[in-house]
């Protein structure tokens, strides 16, 4: 008995230490190294200028991290020093109150000398991932070559905007450049480069030296140099530096749609005042959630080629690169209707955050309190920020979309269409057609409330007829016949109903089914609820057609 206790208690201890090992591959353990006082990093502001000036100089071999530090953060400070110093990592904390130092909260200095802003969430834990992150990118090369299948699937599941290039070999003219700029952009975006000429052709570089920038989700890709650069001279194609590549992608790269991580909290291209901001709140594990960020993103996608088609430039896209995309992305150019009138919205303008509550589930709680919103099927999607120069949102803390407007009772293609649509007109009457209101100046200088007035209609009689007006988000517009309120009732089979439930967006477009004479015939206008402006009246001319017998 005395024998098996003994064994059981070995085995335990066996058992015991084999998970251990499991845990030291996923778990830094806290360095048992004690700090002396004069072992400390502290800095002052010269002293991080001066470091930060000296690493893009020279090469370091010291990797360092700089934490402007707090009060009350002594703790933190050393939870991040005792596991990382393991790591080969300096950590320095420095005071800064003065606005002319800018540098991040958190900087790392790589032992190449390259400075490297972290954004994210401000403990130990998220810090090591974002650096663990760092080192798989950067460890073997600033770039990623693509020989081959394999190579191209990695690729082609990379959302983020990424650069990819074609250079015969790396001793092509331009390479080197192309080299320095991913390894001063790294982490972000990805750089990848194409030697081969007929897998270049695949993703559209004819021509050696040839550079572009695709942002999947908005389907598109821009190039670098132009076609007319690409036909430079070697001589001409070296004085093309690594700055002027750098410049180039932070002019383009404009991300319509982030999606928040703990590394990415505060980066400050998610928080541009200048920008409409929207957010997107749920759960991409449910069924609504996942279904809702497939139409946002395809929305994007349809925004971004009708720009393109607006401005009369032919869109490339990189559709035919993912040969295993899924059919929400798909068969994009079948989308546009043709015999819609397209309005511009400048996605440049525009920025949409993604708050997935897998990572975040306190969002929800969060838009109840500050919003009281509330959700259907726990999502969420609405305006909370405009920029100073709006004109529909003024005053307001936010504007909602409403999902009980989506068809969500089936998913065919003609159904996601048609919700792609709302979400669109949804985004342009809260951005762009706001700005049209600027020139519908009113004789009194004041811009107009309205972004869509009624046109006069002419039908045939017991036909359908549709009136269409839409005032700026924030107000409610109705309608009067021949100076008499119509009422109209969405619920009892009325012949008037909205066009869109609950008038969302401003929009009070009116249906009349089965066109009456006596009843419809006469002069229309649409009212801003709550103010005395009107639109001008319109005439509804109903046709008695008589039927010629043969």
């Amino acid at each position: 008995m005395e024998i098996n206790k003994f064994l059981f208690f070995i085995l335990t201890i066996c058992v015991l230490v084999r998970a251990d090992r499991i845990l030291d591959l996923i778990e830094l353990r806290p360095s048992s190294i004690a700090y002396d006082q004069p072992t400390i990093c502290q800095l002052n502001e010269n002293e991080v200028k001066s470091l930060l000036t000296l690493s893009e100089q020279s090469t370091n071999n010291q990797k360092s991290i700089l934490i402007r530090i707090h009060e009350n953060e002594d703790s933190f400070i050393n939870d991040i020093r005792s596991q990382l110093s393991a790591l080969g990592y300096r950590v320095c904390s420095f005071e800064s109150s003065h606005e002319s130092l800018v540098v991040a909260n958190i900087t790392i200095v790589n032992n190449d000398g390259h400075v490297i802003p972290y954004y994210g969430r401000r403990d130990p834990s998220t810090l090591i991932r974002f650096l663990a992150h760092l080192e798989q990118r950067i460890s073997k090369s600033p770039y990623h070559t693509i020989n081959g299948k394999l190579d191209k699937k990695a690729y082609e599941h990379v959302l983020e905007p990424k650069i990819i290039a074609y250079y015969p070999d790396i001793t092509a003219p331009a390479f080197t450049q192309f080299q320095q700029a991913a390894k001063l952009m790294a982490p972000s975006p990805p750089f990848f480069v194409v030697h081969d000429p007929q897998l270049a052709a695949k993703f559209r570089l004819n021509q050696p030296g040839q550079i572009s920038l695709v942002r999947r989700l908005e389907k598109s890709q821009i190039f670098f140099p132009s076609p007319t650069l690409s036909m430079m001279s070697s001589e001409q194609t070296q004085t093309i530096n690594a700055q002027d590549i750098i410049q180039w992608i932070q002019e383009n790269r404009g991300l319509v749609m982030h999606e928040l991580k703990d590394t990415n909290l505060y980066e400050p291209e998610i928080h541009d005042p200048n920008k409409y901001q929207m957010v997107a709140v749920g759960d991409k594990s449910s069924p609504l959630g996942l279904y809702f960020y497939k139409i946002l993103t395809k929305t994007i996608q349809n925004i971004s080629r009708e720009n393109e088609m607006k401005l009369n430039h032919p869109l490339t896209t990189d559709d035919n690169v993912n040969e295993d995309e899924d059919i929400t992305n798909s068969d994009a150019q079948a989308d546009i209707q043709p015999n819609e009138p397209v309005d511009l919205i400048r996605l440049d303008d525009v920025e949409i955050v993604w708050i997935d509550l897998q990572q975040f589930p306190s969002a929800s709680l969060n838009l109840q309190k500050l919003f009281q919103i509330e959700p259907v099927q726990n999502v969420w999607f609405g305006l909370i920020h405009s920029p100073p120069t709006a004109i529909a949102t003024q005053g307001l803390d936010s504007v909602w979309f409403d999902l009980n407007g989506l068809n969500l009772t089936r998913s065919d293609r003609q159904t996601d269409q048609a919700n792609i649509w709302l979400v669109r007109d949804w985004i342009l009457s809260v951005t762009d057609r706001e700005m049209k209101s600027v020139t519908n100046n009113s004789s009194a200088g004041e811009p107009s409330a309205f972004v869509l007035e009624p046109e006069p209609v002419s039908v045939r009689q017991g036909g359908n007829f549709l009136l269409e007006c839409q005032v700026l988000p924030h107000l409610k517009c109705s309608w009067m016949k021949d100076s008499q309120s119509i009422v109209v009732d969405d619920v009892n089979g009325s012949r008037y109903r909205y066009a869109i439930p609950s008038r969302i967006g401003g929009d009070c477009s009116l249906m009349v089914k089965g066109a009456r004479i006596e009843e419809d015939q006469g002069e229309w206008t649409c009212l801003v609820e709550g103010t005395t402006e009107k639109s001008m009246p319109i005439k509804v001319n109903v046709r008695y057609d008589t039927k010629t017998e043969l």
